[in-house]
């Protein structure tokens, strides 16, 4: 598991089966999360806000990033954390957007 705190960006690569959370310090009217990985690629499951569960995959209440999308989520206010997890290691972008 990682953590990471950041202003407005985090760029990374989920480890198999493992959450990693990051921390949006910055305001932020949305979150973006990239799925950088190629049509062949797993997706990516997220769960995000105040205090989120931890994502699993395929878990119920996560939103899913299919390989070579990108999810856009409402979230008004600033200390957003965001959830992620793949059954394999992908690539991934979270970044606050106004």
């Amino acid at each position: 598991m990682a953590t990471y705190s950041v202003s407005k960006s985090k760029h990374a690569t989920l480890a198999i089966d493992t959450t990693d959370t990051v921390t949006i310090t910055g305001t932020a009217s949305n979150l973006r999360v990239v799925n950088h990985g190629g049509e062949s690629a797993a997706p990516i499951y997220f769960t995000y806000g105040d205090d989120p569960t931890a994502a699993t995959v395929a878990g119920n209440n996560t939103v899913v990033v299919l390989p070579g999308t990108e999810t856009v989520v409402k979230y008004d206010g600033s200390n957003a954390k965001v959830s992620l997890i793949c059954s394999a290691a992908m690539p991934y972008s979270v970044e606050a957007k106004d």
